[in-house]
This record gives structure tokens, C-alpha cells and sequence, in this order.
């Protein structure tokens, strides 16, 4: 017989699971935070910047794309990492999903020298401001300030793979996208008033998804993106709908404006580097990955905390009576049950395009609510989240991640406990 998982079993770990999703997708980084800086102030609208104008590209060194020049996979990876570079752009990003849901933010960036410092401003749902710092060593730091409860959440971090768009580990760190993805070109479009070269980055197995690259030919910038299945059809969407380059926002600014903190009641987290052996526990062989292609990055032992509904991003799944989802509504469950458990252990894989995280904390039968089946899975849009119990141990396996959900059920089911 299966084991069985309930939803009020496993609502902490799935909230945390939901919330970390989007920092540890590397397309989710450039769909929710593409970049930012120093804007109107936390809490005001400001003036759109209309004026649209060609990037000085020659300030931070990036060559546009040359014409009839075919890319390789390799070479296209680095020229949209190379974005991060641009010395200042703002614009309005918005996200599509699932149908009907949509999320909108007021984005500035500004970058100096290997630091990149960014304003992510929501425009729908709750109101909130997030001010990520990533540092010359790959070091984040990302501040959240959420305005109804004069919150101040911080969390420091290593980034998946030194940051930016899209985020590509080191080679040292056994991640080789173009043996798992054909690069096409296909052809230019003009998008948010910009050209932009269009690619499409084409998997060749049925473990990930593949994505089509609106790249501003100036800068490499991805304007527009799309997360396609094997069919090629839209599974998420996520575009600038205005832009401009050479804003007038500074590095020093948004950090002057990140500190000013009196009032605020501030929460800290700091995950702490381990390993699964460590830990106790083995994920997938002695590569420490099942699935082909991905790469073990990190493993992480972190605190536990159960998102608001500012930090967790909304599912599809087929509840539609909580604006969140089911996942929205397991975490509401399990709300009273969060001060009893203390830490999750966490691991990041990548292929070098998705990336998956796999959580695992402890199962209590004394919160189970009737579940009658092994696994629990939601989605929405492109990303999926799987849960299922490790054999018939008193722990839970949960893997998140911008893929099929088949890939995710690999992760899981090659979790094993060493001691």
C-alpha cells in the first residue's frame, strides 16, 4: 500500500517549497526580477519612464548579435547572462501563468561593475518591494518589505550559479546545457519598441521543457520569454510591456533607499551550507542527481517559515476558489502547526536552463487529514510541485521546478535515507 500524504500533513514544507520556487528556477529569476534599481521610493507609483532610447552598449561591452552569424547554445547563454551588465534600465514586467492569472511589476536595475542591485516593485496582489543585491562573488542578498505589516523579511544566500540571466553554474560544477538543448534561431521581432533577436532553445529528451527567447539585439537583455512543452505550446509567458535603457538609477541610491529600515519589524533567515550525506540522506546515485542532465549545485539546512499570501506565488491546480490554489489552502491549514518545526534540509539541481529544488522534512501522522494517496502534485503555468513520502519513514520528499512533473516523480523516488 502507498503511503499516505495528507495536505495538512505537509502544509509547512509545501509553503516553503511554493515560495522557494522562484529563486531557485533560473528562468523564474528573469521572469520575477529581471533586473531593477533605485525607483520612486518604496511605496509610490512614480512617473514611467516613456522616452525610449538605444542602450549605450559600448559602456559595459557587449556586442550585438552579428547578422547572419549562427549562435551556438553556449554562445547564446552567455550573451543573455551578459545582460546583467547594462548599466541601468526600468520597465513594467508582466507574468502570465495559467489562465486568468496574471501578476504585474515596476522593475529598475542598475549594475556596477560585477554588482548588480535591483527594485522589484508588485503591482498586483499584495503590496510589497523587493530589493535584490547580487555581489562580484555570486552572493546574494535579498530584502522584502511588505508594506500592510511593516515586515522587513531578509535572506542571504549563494546564488544557484552567479546570478543573472540565465544562470549559468560553473563548469566545475558538472553543468553542459548543449548536450541537452538545440539552439534555433528564428528570425527578429520588434517587442516593447525594441528589435530583438528570437531563439528557441529546443530539449532533447522529455525531462525539460524548451523556451522561446525574445533577446534585445543591443544588449542580449531578454525582453520577452516563453516556456513551451513538448508540443510547443505556451505553458508561461513573461514580458516587459514597456522599457527603456540609460534610466537615471544608481547602485548607490537603491542601496541608500534598502537601508532606510527604522520602523520596519525585520525577520532574518540565513541558510546554512551543508550536504545531503550530512545530513543523513542520498538523492538519486553517487553523482547526487537521477535525472540526466541535472547537476547537484548546493544543498542548504534552512528555517521554516510559513509564507503570507505576499510571498506565495498563486497555482492553478483545479481549486479555483482560493485565489492561491490548493497549495495556498494547504499552507492556510497548516499555519498553527509552523511553530513546531524548526528546519528543512534543501537541495538545488540544474541543467543549466531549469533548475529543481528538492526539500525534505519530517512527516507527522498526528497532523495527517484522510489523505488516500502517496503523492500529492500541483502546477501552475510551467512550474510543478510533487510531495510524497519517503518509503516508510516519518519523512517527506517535496520537488519544485520548471519541469514535467515525470522529472520531478525521479527526484523524489531517488531519495533515501543513509541513517
Amino acid at each position: 500500500m502507498s503511503p499516505i500524504v495528507s495536505k495538512s500533513t505537509v502544509a509547512p514544507l509545501l509553503a516553503l517549497a511554493v515560495s522557494c520556487c522562484v529563486a531557485t528556477s533560473a528562468w523564474a529569476q528573469a521572469k520575477y526580477a529581471p533586473g531593477a534599481a533605485f525607483g520612486p521610493g518604496r511605496g509610490d507609483s512614480g512617473e514611467a519612464v516613456s522616452e525610449q532610447s538605444a542602450p549605450n552598449v559600448a559602456s559595459f561591452g557587449v556586442a550585438s548579435a552579428p547578422t547572419g552569424t549562427e549562435y551556438g547554445l553556449d554562445q547564446w547563454l552567455v550573451r543573455l547572462r551578459q545582460a546583467a551588465r547594462v548599466p541601468a534600465y526600468t520597465g513594467t514586467y508582466v507574468v502570465w501563468s495559467a489562465p486568468g492569472l496574471l501578476a504585474s511589476s515596476r522593475i529598475w536595475h542598475a549594475s556596477r561593475g560585477n554588482m548588480q542591485v535591483e527594485q522589484v516593485d508588485a503591482l498586483s496582489g499584495t503590496p510589497r518591494s523587493t530589493y535584490r543585491v547580487t555581489d562580484w562573488r555570486g552572493r546574494q542578498k535579498v530584502e522584502t518589505f511588505l508594506f500592510q505589516r511593516r515586515l522587513l523579511r531578509i535572506k542571504r544566500g549563494e546564488l544557484l550559479g552567479g546570478g543573472g540571466f540565465p544562470n549559468l553554474p560553473g563548469a566545475q560544477q558538472g553543468i553542459t546545457p548543449a548536450d541537452y538543448y538545440d539552439a534555433q534561431q528564428a528570425g527578429q521581432e520588434r517587442v516593447a519598441g525594441f528589435m530583438t533577436d528570437v531563439v528557441r532553445f529546443v530539449p532533447r529528451d522529455s525531462l525539460r521543457y524548451g523556451y522561446r527567447v525574445w533577446s534585445e539585439r543591443r544588449t542580449g537583455l531578454a525582453i520577452k520569454l516563453q516556456t513551451l512543452d513538448e508540443r510547443g505550446r505556451v505553458l508561461e509567458q513573461a514580458a516587459f510591456s514597456d522599457l527603456a535603457f540609460d534610466a537615471p538609477v544608481s547602485v548607490g541610491a537603491l542601496l541608500r533607499q534598502m537601508h532606510q529600515q527604522r520602523g520596519w519589524r525585520v525577520e532574518r533567515a540565513a541558510r546554512v551550507l551543508t550536504t545531503a550525506m550530512a545530513e543523513g540522506w542520498q538523492i538519486g546515485g553517487p553523482s547526487g542527481s537521477s535525472v540526466p542532465g541535472f547537476a547537484l549545485q548546493n544543498c542548504y539546512r534552512q528555517p521554516v517559515q510559513i509564507q503570507d499570501e505576499a510571498a506565495v506565488p498563486a497555482t492553478a491546480g483545479s481549486a479555483q476558489s482560493d485565489a492561491r490554489g490548493p497549495v495556498g489552502a494547504a499552507a492556510d491549514s497548516g499555519r498553527r502547526d509552523i511553530a513546531a518545526r524548526s528546519h528543512s534540509f534543501q537541495c538545488v539541481f540544474s541543467d543549466g536552463l531549469a533548475a529543481v529544488s528538492v526539500f525534505i522534512d519530517r512527516y507527522d501522522p498526528v497532523r495527517q487529514g484522510g489523505g488516500n494517496t502517496g503523492e500529492l502534485d500541483s502546477a501552475v503555468g510551467a512550474t510543478h510541485l510533487l510531495v510524497r513520502r519517503i518509503g516508510d519513514t516519518n519523512w517527506v520528499a517535496a520537488a519544485v521546478g520548471e519541469v514535467p512533473l515525470p522529472t520531478l516523480r525521479r527526484f523524489v523516488t531517488g531519495v533515501s535515507r543513509l541513517r
